[in-house]
């Protein structure tokens, strides 16, 4: 069992000049398999968190938009003048 050590290229270089015996090179290959499968597991899980915060930065941004318009829409409702204005510009209107 193992893997051929002479598709590793650099690595398997390495490996073969520490001389080390054939068992513990298939151990330490075996250790980097499983922390490669651990990175891309992680690494997978870290592109899930920014796709999710994006969806709610999105939300925020939204959120914050339609509640900017609506704070303007209230503090025209409240504004006299404005009130005056816009009836200024509907008699204006009307008459053309």
């Amino acid at each position: 069992m193992g893997i051929s050590h002479s598709k590793l290229g650099k690595l398997g270089d390495y490996l073969e000049r520490a001389r080390r015996p054939t068992s513990e090179l298939d151990e330490i290959i075996s250790m980097c398999d499983r922390h490669l499968t651990n990175l891309v597991q992680t690494l997978n899980s870290c592109r899930e968190n920014v796709s999710e915060f994006r969806s709610i930065l999105v939300e925020i941004k939204t959120a914050a938009s339609v509640g900017k318009y609506a704070a303007a829409n209230a503090a025209e409702d409240n504004d006299p003048a404005a009130k005056e204005k816009d009836a200024d510009t509907d008699s204006v209107e009307d008459n053309d």
